[in-house]
């Protein structure tokens, strides 16, 4: 019973009794035989029961119907494998049609027992792989039919396809239309995406890969779409890729989202700028700049401008901008009144309603039409007016410009509002502050900035020129016989001659921050950096302040003859803070009205600097040749592994006479007079040859960081010598590294990049040294051949209890992960510090703490000591 349940039911159909009996005698100990004499008889069988049945064999001749008709019906009813019975003269008949892909095959009289059961046995096989192959096609629709997604496949060749019916929800189009023309897919594709997932679709059709890509699909309404596709190949049995498939995601929801997200990150980084700058700047045009920068920066507006209202011209006057405004801003104001020209409808608007005035598709807003070509040429599509107001009256606008049409939702007019109340604030602020400076600051007489203003000026002159190595010189003068005039003519007619004065010293200088009038008839001039030299400031005291002194002022019909006296002295050798340079400037004045000189330079401090410094200059000419400097190596310690890694190379002065000469007092004047260059060579080769040194007794290679200074950098065979440096001591593997200041890399910076690029392209690693100490752009930071960051010790030995200083320090290490660096912290003196540096992921540590300086000789030892107590360190833990 079971055996039989277990057989496979087969049909023979045969009009010959004969041979249905023979066929049936032969299979019936194996299968389950159905027999019928006619092609008729077996369709009515057929209907009942065909669904039963694995196999239908039919002879190819009979009076009804040939067999391979008659199969063709049964293909209609029943999934059984068909078989056709044949003899000789039929052959070629049946082969044809078997070779159509109409039966699964023939059986040629007179038959094989054993042929013929196993025939039927492949047809039966055949039977059911395609039942399983059906039924699995069957799941595999009703999943596709039901999931959101678009599953897909595709041949080798992109001609075969099949997607899902999410396809035509998805993409907007119909399945019909896809199969008929392959190539809709590409064609559906964004222009500007188009070529990116062609190529990456089509390195995966020709080679195994997974495709992975986002882009846009654009609907024949125009409407845009975002696609997440992903695809893999499928492989044969025999390991040969023969299609690609994969499931594509309609993600325009998530993008909106994403986009809205970063768009209003975009506003809050903007607002927390805007707040940042109102706390460090307090000039109204520079906070203003700031703003419209970090509009177009942070914000990522493409312009940004703010404009001052003048009510009485009814004009919006633009006094601040960034980004594309070239061609758009042309005439730099905007009228409110309609008969006069540039009226812009939106900016009456603002400045009538006091609120935000939006515009949110430039091309078909009618208050746009007047500007509405140049907007569009720009890619301005929206744009938004903020009122600037001040004491509750709009004083102004800020006007921002973006690409999108529909840019400006409510939640990003909420934050825009708030930062255009932030600026309103801001400037309220600055105008009363304003007052109270300029009483504060000013000379209310001349209007000169007075000595506080002029003291904290000179401070940030001196500054830039610490930065820039620059002399600066202050000139102290007075009026003689001023007490004479005012009680001769009365202290008014004393006051309109300081004004005089003012004004002739104002006429004379490019700054008027430059000049100041520090106490009754006192004045003081910083001069401009070209006239640091002794003899250019005497020259220009000489023929041009003395001059216009001469001619008589004028004051009430009176002509009153002044001459002045004055004393200078010159940063840095009389003095490198402000306080002590004016003291000595007044020192010199008192020494001149003394002498009765018109004018004295502050001659001890001066005279004592000249003499130093040729001295010192002779002295390291003879040094240099005499060999008598050498490196120091301050050790840099990793924070993880705790190890030595590299040195940095300090030089040192052996001078015979007087022993180690500080570095800051002979390597200004190495620079100045050029010996620099032939030093920094020298140093450079005699690292080498001590690291060269160390490891023949034994020590690992380790990196020597040597410094370069802006003379070495600037020079045309700078590359030439670093290479043959390089070549001779390990090309590839040489070891030298080298460390630039801030202030340097700035000078000639496109220069200065190539020479440096072409340098680490040696292998040479490249950091940059007293970082945070210059003015260097963050913009090209990136732009640096660079390696890594040295914080600049004033703000590592600090960092512990300046909280300003922890924060420059822990904004520097992450700027510089941001952009792949490394960071060196030098001046590390305590643990504490070491601790907090670790903290904040710093990479390398050099200080006091771990180690002074040392000699070349003195570097195996130490290394071994440092060593082993680490390694007992490391142990106790």
């Amino acid at each position: 019973m079971n055996k039989a349940l277990n057989k496979e039911t087969i049909l023979i159909v045969d009009d010959e009794p004969q041979v249905l009996t023979a066929l049936s005698d032969a299979l019936e100990d194996e299968f389950n035989v159905l027999t019928a004499s006619s092609p008729n008889e077996a369709i009515g069988m057929l209907s009942h029961n065909g669904h039963e049945l694995s196999v239908i064999m039919s002879d190819q001749r009979m009076p009804e119907m040939n067999g391979h008709e008659f199969l063709s019906k049964a293909k209609e009813i029943s999934e059984a494998s068909r078989l056709l019975i044949t003899g000789y003269s039929d052959l070629e008949a049946v082969i044809a049609a078997v070779n159509e892909g109409k039966i699964f095959g023939y059986i040629s009289k007179p038959w094989d027992p054993t042929a013929l059961k196993l025939v039927i046995y492949k047809a039966a096989e055949h039977h059911h792989l395609l039942q399983q192959l059906r039924e699995r096609e069957e799941r595999f629709c009703q999943l596709a039919d039901n999931i959101q997604d678009v599953f897909w496949m595709m041949s080798l060749d992109g001609q075969d396809i099949y997607v899902s019916p999410a396809y035509e929800k998805i993409w907007g189009r119909s399945i019909k239309e896809l199969l008929e023309k392959p190539e809709i897919w590409l064609e559906a594709v964004h222009p500007d995406d188009r070529d990116r997932a062609w190529l990456d679709l089509h390195k995966g059709l020709k080679a195994p890969a997974v495709f992975d890509e986002e882009y846009r699909i654009v609907w024949p309404d125009g409407s845009v779409r975002w696609i997440h596709d992903q695809a893999f190949p499928v492989s044969n049995q025999m390991g040969k890729m023969y299609r690609y498939a994969g499931i594509a995601r309609d993600i325009t929801e998530r993008k909106e989202n994403e986009h809205k997200i970063a768009r209003l990150s975009r506003v809050h980084a903007l607002l927390s700028g805007i707040n940042s700058a109102i706390v460090r700047i307090r000039e109204r045009q520079a906070l203003l700049e700031e703003a419209c920068h970090l509009a177009t920066e942070k914000g990522d507006f493409l312009m940004a401008w703010i404009g001052l209202y003048d009510p009485e011209t009814g004009t919006v006057h633009i006094v601040a901008k960034a980004g594309r405004y070239d061609g758009y801003l042309d005439s730099g104001c905007f009228a409110t009144e309609e008969q006069k020209p540039d009226y812009c409808m939106l900016i009456t608007e603002a400045m009538e309603k006091y609120e935000p005035v939006i515009c949110n598709d430039v091309s078909t807003d009618p208050r746009m039409a007047p500007w509405r070509e140049r907007a569009l040429q720009q890619g301005f599509n929206s744009i938004v007016l903020l009122p600037v107001i001040v004491d509750e009256k709009p004083i102004g606008l800020l006007a921002l410009y973006a690409g999108e049409t529909g840019f400006f939702t409510t939640e990003e007019i909420k934050l825009l509002t708030e930062l255009s109340g932030d600026i309103s604030y801001a400037l309220q602020n600055i105008v009363q502050q304003e007052k109270l400076d300029y009483l504060a600051y000013y000379d209310s007489l001349t209007g000169l900035p007075n000595r506080i203003l002029f003291t904290e000026h000179l401070s940030y002159v001196l500054h830039s020129a610490k930065q820039t190595n620059e002399r600066i010189a202050v000139l102290v003068f007075d009026i003689k016989q001023f007490r004479h005039i005012n009680n001769a003519y009365g202290k008014h007619i004393g006051d309109e001659l300081l004004k005089e004065v003012a004004l002739r010293l104002q006429g004379l200088m490019d700054d008027s921050a430059n000049i100041g009038r520090i106490t009754g008839d006192y004045f003081a001039v910083i001069l401009p950096k070209r006239e640091g030299k002794a003899a250019a400031i005497a020259e220009w005291f000489v023929n041009t302040v003395a001059p216009i002194m001469i001619e008589p002022i004028v004051i009430e019909h009176h002509d009153i003859h002044v001459e002045v006296t004055g004393g200078i002295a010159v940063y840095p050798a009389d003095g490198e803070d402000a306080d002590s340079l004016y003291h000595n400037a007044e020192a010199a004045l008192k020494k001149a009205k003394a002498s009765n000189e018109k004018y004295l330079f502050y001659q001890s401090g001066m005279m004592e600097t000249i003499v130093e410094s040729l001295l010192l200059q002779n002295k390291m000419r003879d040094a240099i040749e005499e060999e008598q400097f050498i490196l120091h190596y301050q050790p840099k310690i990793d924070v993880n592994s705790h190890k030595i890694i590299g040195f940095e190379a300090l030089i040192r002065w052996n001078d015979p006479e007087t022993g180690l000469v500080p570095p800051g007092k002979f390597i200004p004047l190495l620079e100045e007079s050029g010996l620099i260059v032939n030093v920094g060579t020298w140093a450079m080769r005699r690292a080498m040859e001590d690291a060269g040194q160390w490891q023949s007794k034994g020590l690992e290679p380790v990196r020597i960081a040597v410094n370069v200074s802006a003379l070495q950098l600037q020079q045309k065979d700078f590359f030439d010598v670093v290479a043959n440096i390089v070549g001779q001591y390990g090309g590839k593997d040489c070891l030298l590294d080298l460390e630039v200041t801030e202030s340097l890399l700035m000078q000639d910076f496109a220069e200065n990049v190539s020479k440096l690029e072409a340098v680490r392209n040696l292998g040479v690693n490249i950091s940059i040294d007293d970082f945070g100490t210059g003015y260097s752009s963050l913009s090209y930071l990136t732009k640096l051949p660079v390696n890594a960051l040295k914080i600049d010790r004033s703000f590592i030995i600090s960092m512990d209890n300046v909280p300003e200083s922890m924060t420059i320090v822990s904004a520097i290490i992450t700027l510089a992960h941001s952009l792949n660096l490394k960071v060196i912290a030098e001046g590390v003196e305590t643990e504490e510090q070491a601790k907090l540096l670790r903290l904040l992921k710093c990479e390398q540590l050099q200080g006091f703490l771990f180690s002074k300086p040392l000699r070349p000789e003195d570097v195996l030892d130490f290394i071994k000591q440092f060593n082993t107590y680490f390694c007992r360190e490391q142990a106790s833990i």
